[in-house]
């Protein structure tokens, strides 16, 4: 789920899964909590968003 995000906006923080419109396009849900109890926690969720950007760039993103 993250990881489709991450590739569709390309620069995502948890902040902007929880303000912004992705959950309602991609779940047709209002909020995270209806998804899953997991995602309810803040940290929980940035660190999700860590490993998935961590295995999409395992080198970094960027140009030098």
């Amino acid at each position: 789920m993250v990881q489709n995000i991450i590739s569709s906006y390309d620069s995502v923080t948890p902040h902007s899964i929880i303000t912004g419109n992705s959950i309602k396009a991609t779940f047709d849900k209002d909020a995270l909590a209806e998804i899953h109890a997991f995602l309810n926690n803040i940290d929980k969720l940035r660190s999700l968003v860590a490993k998935c950007y961590k295995n999409m760039h395992p080198y970094g993103k960027g140009i030098i």
